[in-house]
């Protein structure tokens, strides 16, 4: 379930109590519906003939009706019918006298006007019953958070979806008029997840609400109402109606926090004792003021009517963040009129707003209105343009003539980085929507058309966008500008455009394309550039002026080197003996898989990534892949098969890809000339003969060849959609792989022969009282400048070795148990807190060590809690406990690296 449910006094979800009491009323007693029927049918009959905006089926149903289509018959019509209409409902379904009418219709989902009904025709009980047995269960397991395996749920589900006249998007929608905190409409959804086939409907739904709750962590209400205000903004930008409010006198910076954390706006007149939220006109409104505020002028009069009257829901109100308003957060009004709050201190007359996630730049906008001390006004264009660009709506407009001869620079994207390398050696740029012949496209009206053609299924705004990009790159792009291309690497290609585009390309990706001179030997991080170049949406679009600064200023610092080998490793924190390191890079060049092992705590994870660097001679991330084994993950993920895809027309399909594993492969076999490394963490959590499949052959060293290559089945789909190359595949010679592995973990078992012979093996060890820590804890500066008392690292090198010794001893353990030195490695940016090293040893004892402790000895907590309080008991602490124990004393002096 999200975290937790919305205010039901805000107008905009005071439908919330009505409706819940409504379905509840319908559900209980279990079964009473198959008795009251021809009651409930009679009844909507006889306010039908009382004028009341009933739909006309209702006269020819029969004595059978659904829950959903009573509830729909109030989603259809407007708020002031169907407050009428949930007047005799309340009376009729004898709904609790505390429940009150809602004061504000439901944003969203709504019914259309001429068709309330979920069933097709003239109803029989098979239509009926699903959908009543649905509102039953669900009314009934209101508490439960319905897991994706909850059986029951999904049979139910089904069977409603398939009732002819229901279908998902209505049942969706009426599930959440039920249990708004619990449901979505699967249009909501689809906003924050992206669409998928609802003909594949079983577990999918579920799954999906499991994943929102997780991720977002906000009550569904929310979310629906953002959703659906994004989409309309999203739609027709240019209607939409823009307020900046500014707070009366400046205060409203005093609440800015607590304004986007609960969700509204407001001004800060002297008001008190008016509730706006009533019906009044212009004249009523000042009367009303001016008799509880006397002191009122005729300028905040005309402030408070703007912010009362005339903002409306669905309008966007722009609020600055700072000061000098150079960062404004925007977002859609939720609520008509003024909600009125007891005063708590801060200002008590609020419309709610959803707050959009992001700020946007306001700094060199014009002010709204005649005058800066304007509290609430109108927005400038301006405005709306950013706004537009912060929702992915850029102008499809290229930006004005730069000065003669400055190269504009655009960012191509397409397929998620999969074909970036590809076409960079290939040494062309493309783009997709390869079911277009764009050879005699002369305008963005033949893009569109054309579009219309190949793609009549796309909605209104998907096309919108898409056609810009293909236009953009048709007609906007010149040689000599620049292009970037991202990887699904983290990094970035750039080259200079030399012609104008091609057509009918029938080898490799795309079929049409630009020539580009690539600039191969400097390929760069994506963390370079803004995240503003990264973040937008379209497929083709131009760089802004700071975006096109900031690519300049790093393509003419030129390439920047940055080594790597044993003495930088060692130099980044990693405790180890010179011989060591050299040992295991031996090892990893050797063998070509390596797996670090240890206890926990012992920095096996930290390692990795620097012997990998140490290999390639230079820190590039963007030629190493990570992931994390664990139960649950699979060939699919890591070699490759079908996943699910959306295809052209927004439709799920199971879509031939190659895994992690073999995407790294593929840049490796095209870039030969450097190494690249797969990072795997937790590698015994994985089912590793699964996981692998043929690849346990070909990981092998002498097994790195085209000569041993194999076919795989998933890979003969991709060659027959031009994604790749041959079904054969081998693991190239530059290819290497890392892993760790945890010893200490009682759920895991050990690998087989087969995968060890695979891979060498290092074990890390704790690194109490060694020479390389003891170094490192003494000579660190710590927050302000302070280092770790004497005294205390002593005692930690002391303790901690004492107590390894005792697990090391203890038969149930032994040392693959030991605590490592990771646990006591002070952040140097933020640790200790306050600079008291006393608070942060305790911490670390008791809320990282001790539960460790009682994991291991779970059969004898005693044991444990002696260990843990051996940590702390007599610890000393400052300079006056400083002293050097004679245990450790003779590992103090130590030689000069």
């Amino acid at each position: 379930m999200s975290n937790d449910k919305v205010d039901t006094n805000r107008p905009e979800y005071s439908w919330i109590p009505f409706f819940e009491e409504l379905a509840r009323k319908l559900a209980a007693p279990k079964g009473n519906w198959r008795n009251r029927q021809p009651e409930i049918v009679a009844k909507l009959q006889e306010m039908k003939r009382a004028k009341l905006k009933i739909n006309s089926w209702v006269d020819n149903s029969g004595d059978l009706i659904d829950p959903f289509s009573i509830i729909s018959m109030i989603r259809r019509l407007g708020f002031d019918e169907a407050t009428k209409v949930m007047e005799a409902y309340k009376s009729f379904f004898e709904l609790d006298d505390n429940v009150k009418l809602p004061r504000q219709d439901p944003i969203t989902p709504s019914m259309p006007a001429n068709n309330s009904m979920f069933f097709s025709g003239e109803p029989d009980s098979s239509q009926i019953t699903p959908l009543w047995d649905l509102l039953e269960y669900v009314m009934s397991t209101a508490s439960s958070d319905d897991r994706p395996d909850n059986q029951q749920l999904l049979t139910l589900l089904n069977r409603s979806v398939d009732v002819k006249g229901a279908g998902v998007p209505s049942i969706t929608g009426a599930l959440y008029w039920i249990q708004p905190h619990r449901f979505l409409k699967t249009d909501t959804v689809d906003h924050f997840l992206g669409r998928f086939n609802y003909r594949e409907f079983g577990s999918s739904y579920l799954d999906r609400l499991s994943q929102l709750r997780e991720r977002l962590a906000r009550p569904f209400p929310e979310l629906n109402n953002e959703a659906w205000f994004v989409k309309q903004f999203r739609e027709n930008p240019d209607k939409s109606q823009i307020w900046q409010v500014r707070g009366g006198r400046g205060r409203i910076l005093e609440y800015v926090k607590q304004f986007l954390n609960d969700g509204y706006t407001a001004i800060h007149f002297d008001i008190d004792g008016v509730d706006l939220s009533l019906p009044m006109d212009k004249e009523q409104l000042n009367v009303a003021c001016r008799e509880q505020n006397p002191g009122l002028g005729n300028f905040a009069l005309g402030q408070i009517r703007r912010f009362a009257q005339e903002i409306r829901s669905g309008h966007i109100v722009a609020m600055p963040i700072a000061t000098n308003g150079a960062r404004i957060r925007y977002g859609f009004v939720t609520s008509d009129g003024v909600w009125h709050v007891g005063d708590d201190g801060s200002p008590n007359n609020r419309l709610g707003i959803c707050w959009r996630p992001n700020p946007v730049d306001g700094e060199d906008l014009p002010l709204p209105g005649a005058a800066t001390v304007q509290v609430v006004a109108k927005a400038r264009d301006e405005l709306l343009s950013r706004l537009k660009i912060a929702e992915g709506i850029e102008e499809d407009d290229v930006a004005p003539d730069l000065p003669e001869g400055e190269p504009r620079v655009w960012l191509v994207r397409s397929s998620g980085g999969a074909h970036a390398l590809t076409v960079a050696i290939g040494g062309y740029v493309g783009i997709g929507w390869d079911a277009m012949d764009l050879s005699g496209a002369k305008s963005r009206d033949d893009v569109s058309n054309e579009h219309v053609t190949r793609y009549p299924a796309a909605n209104q705004f998907s096309r919108g966008q898409e056609v810009g990009s293909i236009s953009r790159f048709l007609f906007h792009i010149r040689p000599g500008d620049y292009v970037l291309t991202p990887d699904n690497q983290g990094r970035f290609y750039y080259g200079v455009v030399e012609r104008e585009p091609t057509f009918g390309h029938e080898e490799g990706p795309y079929r049409t394309r630009r020539i580009v001179d690539w600039s191969l030997d400097d390929v760069r991080d994506k963390s370079e550039l803004p995240d503003t170049v990264w973040n937008k949406h379209q497929t083709v679009i131009e760089l802004n002026v700071e975006e096109r600064e900031a690519f300049h200023r790093l393509i003419t610092s030129g390439p920047a080197p940055d080594n790597y080998d044993y003495f930088d490793m060692l130099n980044d924190g990693v405790f180890m003996e010179l011989e060591d390191i050299q040992r295991m890079d031996g090892v990893l060049r050797s063998k070509k898989n390596i797996i670090l092992q240890g206890p926990p705590g012992v920095g096996k994870t930290f390692v990795t990534k620097r012997l990998a660097y140490v290999l390639m001679g230079e820190r590039a991330d963007s030629r190493i892949a990570s992931v994390q084994f664990h139960q649950s993950y699979s060939y699919e993920d890591f070699v490759g098969g079908y996943r699910p895809a959306l295809n052209d027309e927004d439709q799920l399909i199971f879509d031939a890809k190659d895994g992690a594993f073999l995407r790294l492969c593929e840049q490796a076999r095209l870039d030969p000339t450097h190494r690249y490394v797969m990072l795997i963490d937790e590698i015994n959590r994985g089912n590793l003969s699964r996981v692998f499949g043929e690849l346990l052959m070909l990981i092998e060293a002498d097994k790195r060849a085209e000569r041993h290559a194999v076919e795989l089945p998933h890979r003969v789909a991709m060659v027959n959609r031009g994604t790749a190359d041959s079904e054969s595949f081998y693991v190239p010679p530059n290819v290497y792989i890392i892993g760790t592995m945890n010893l200490a973990d009682r759920s895991l078992t050990g690998m087989n022969v087969a995968m060890r012979r695979r891979f060498g093996f290092a074990e890390l060890r704790p690194q109490f009282g060694e020479a390389r820590y003891r170094k490192w804890l003494n000579d660190t500066k710590f927050a302000d400048d302070e280092n770790m008392p004497k005294s205390l690292q002593n005692e930690i090198h002391r303790r901690m070795a004492k107590l390894n010794e005792t697990i090391a001893n203890d038969s149930s353990l032994g040392k693959q148990y030991a605590v490592g030195h990771s646990f006591f490695c002070p952040d140097p940016d933020r640790d200790p807190p306050d600079g008291d090293w006393r608070e942060w040893y305790e911490v670390v004892v008791e809320y990282e060590i001790r539960p460790l402790l009682e994991e291991y000895w779970f059969d004898a907590p005693e044991t444990a809690e002696r260990e843990a309080d051996n940590l702390k008991d007599g610890m000393p602490f400052g300079d006056a406990g400083d002293r050097a124990d004679a245990s450790v004393a003779e590992s103090e002096e130590l030689k000069d690296d």
